[in-house]
Order: C-alpha cells, then structure tokens, then sequence
C-alpha cells in the first residue's frame, strides 16, 4: 500500500457543547470534497459517503474531525494524530504519526474543526486481501487525553462481475453518484448506456453529449478502472465501439486521458476531431448542451465550479426580452447574438430553480453565493429568485 498526499489545513464548521475533546474519522471514495465543506451556508453539515469496501488501486481519502480541544494561555490548541492500519492477519503498519493538525489560536475551542489531514490511500497488487482495520489516535496535548477511532473497510480484487446484479438504471446513477460515489459500478452502467443508445432507431447522439463528460469524470479520477474500460470497449461490436469512442475524444481533449491502447489511426482520428458536438466544460456555458455538461460534472462529482459557471450566466438577464423585439426588429447578428444569450439566461434560471428543489447541494451553493459571491445586484436579484 502506499500514501500518494498528505494534505493539511483547518476548517471551522459552528460551535458544539463539548467539555472533553471528541473526534470523528471518515474514509470515503469522495475526492476534492474542499467545496461541501467550505462552501455551504453556516450551520449546514456536509454529507460525507463512508466506504466499507475498497478495490485494489482505488484511491480513498480518510479525513479527521474533532472539537472540545483545551487550549492554553494563548488561546492554542495543541492536537495531534497517529494513523495505523491492521491488515487481514494482524500486522499493524503506521501509515502517520504525530501529525500536527491543531497549533493555531483558536476563538472558540467547541467549534467543529474538520482536519482536511487528507491521505489519499492506495492499496497495491500484493497487499492481502479481506478486512483491515484503520485507526485513527488523536491527542489532545493540552489536556492529556486521547481518543481511539476505528474504522473497518474490506480490500476486494475488483473485477466488473461485482457490479453485474446492481446495473440498475443508468440515469438513477447519475443523480446519486455525488452522493453516494461508486467508481466500482462505472463500468457495468456505461455498458447499460452504450447499450440503450444502441437500440435508439433515430439517434441524436447530441442530446446525450453531456452524459460522456459524465463519465469521463469517474474514468480520469479511478485508475483502477482502466483495464477494464480497455476489455470493455475490445469486447463491444463495431456500432457500439463507434459510440464508446466520444468518450475517448472528450478524455482525450479534456481529461488528458492515456489513449495509447488504441491503434494509431484512431488516435490521430480522436486528436484531430473538431466536431462542434464538444465543449470545454471549464468554460462559461454557451448554450444549453453546454449547461448540462456542467450539470453532468456536478453530478460527477459534486464540485462547486459548475455551479458557479451555471450563474455567471444569470447577468445575461439584461437581455430578457429580446427574442419578443426580435420578431418587430431588424434581422442583425447582434440581435440574434442577444437572443441566444437570453436562452442561455432562461436556461440558467430554470435548471438552478429546477436542481435547487431536487439537490440540497446545489441549494446550499446558491445561498453561499447569495450570501458571499462578488457579484453585482443583477445577478443577485436573480440568485434570490433561484
């Protein structure tokens, strides 16, 4: 097994009652998790998924919170940790130990620290296989007390098997995955969508674009589940490889995605593609295809980026109106420029309002840029209405 990053920093959630220190100790599949910590309304608590079962090469992220720390004269807390791991037949391996992660003057020594102590675990070919327990030892320096966190989590071999009796719909997948992350199913539930577009009589592939950036989200960040997508895409017919490969061109262009067990013609084929059916989903949505890629990435992985790309288009509420002047006005490209932006800013308007009543996530990043985004009055006027 080997640790890949060791990542620190502090974290204030609100006040809680406590006279003792406490802690809690997640592992979690859920990566870059920074946004639904930082980035909700106070008093809100972030949802974290706890794993029990870990693949071979799955990276997971363990993470420590505590409070009720006793400070001293200065108003400093003084907490450390040790993290150890038992393996299936007892031998204990300290992955960490004395790490730092309370040395700062601190207002309030019962508010919620959440120690972003992040190890991102990865357990290797050779580790044993079965249950491992995973400890976690904070110590309160201060006031000489310490506490003991176990988790259990089983190390499996992954093989696509796994997943055949959870397939499930692929569209149920989508909206939970932020959730409740399982890379391990990626596989099985792409073969179900290749297969449901396979069966389309008149398919327009544009219309499920936005889906391929789903996966490619899972795929980029789950090294684990390369080989398989490799066998997968080998064992698929030609129609249906055709329709695996905008997956690729979309890993390619924008994942930087290591396309080499491909032939060299299709590669070049890949690169060299500059069909309009693709988006960069780092850039301000242009049009409502464009919107569900960011909404798609959301889902993949509940990150507050999209989001606030999804807002930026809310100051295109200036144009509200335009496409009624269009039809008395003269037929210009700036006026058809201006009515495609009001399009965007409808779309906005309604997928924010929509995504808000269906995903508490997605509301509480709308009230966090209510409440702290840098935005002029127009696009805070809208941001309330959302």
């Amino acid at each position: 097994m080997k640790i890949l990053v060791a990542i620190f920093s502090i974290i204030f959630f609100s006040a809680c009652d406590s006279h003792a220190i406490e802690a809690s100790f997640i592992l979690t599949a859920q990566q870059n998790i920074d946004d639904q910590i930082m980035s909700i309304p106070q008093h809100r608590a972030p949802c974290f998924h706890m794993l029990d079962r870990i693949y071979i090469q799955q990276r997971v992220e363990m993470m420590i919170f505590f409070w009720g720390q006793k400070l001293d004269d200065e108003n400093k807390g003084n907490v450390t940790a040790d993290i150890e791991i038992i393996d299936p037949n007892g031998n204990r391996n300290v992955l960490q130990k004395d790490i730092v992660i309370s040395t700062e003057n601190v207002t309030d020594p019962n508010l919620v620290h959440a120690s972003k102590q992040v190890f991102i675990l990865v357990f290797t070919e050779g580790d044993v296989l079965g249950k491992y327990n995973v400890i976690a030892n904070v110590h309160d320096n201060n006031s000489g007390e310490s506490i003991e966190l176990p988790l259990e989590a089983e190390l499996a071999e992954y093989t696509p098997q796994d997943t055949e009796a959870q397939e499930g719909n692929w569209q149920d997948y989508f909206l939970t995955y932020y959730i409740n992350p399982q890379p391990g199913r990626a596989i099985a539930v792409f073969i179900n969508f290749i297969n449901h577009l396979s069966f389309q009589e008149s398919l327009d592939i544009k219309t499920y674009i936005a889906s391929y950036y789903f996966f490619a989200e899972i795929f980029s960040k789950n090294e684990y589940l390369r080989d398989h997508l490799i066998k997968t895409y080998d064992n698929f017919n030609h129609e249906r490889k055709n329709l695996a490969l905008y997956l690729f061109i979309v890993m390619s262009k924008y994942y930087d995605y290591d396309l080499s067990f491909l032939n060299e013609n299709l590669i070049k084929r890949i690169k060299n593609t500059k069909d309009p059916l693709f988006y960069n989903p780092h850039d301000k949505p242009t049009d409502g295809f464009h919107q569900d890629i960011h909404w798609m990435r959301f889902m993949a992985n509940g990150d507050i980026d999209p989001i606030e790309k999804i807002i930026s288009t809310l100051e295109y509420s200036k144009y509200a109106g335009t496409i009624e002047k269009y039809k008395n006005s003269e037929k210009t490209k700036e006026a058809w420029r201006d009515i495609h932006r009001e399009a965007v800013f409808q779309a906005g308007v309604w997928s924010l309002t929509s995504n808000c009543t269906q995903h508490e996530l997605v509301r509480n990043y709308c009230e966090f840029f209510y409440e702290n985004g840098n935005y002029d009055e127009n696009i805070k006027t809208w941001l309330y209405v959302v």
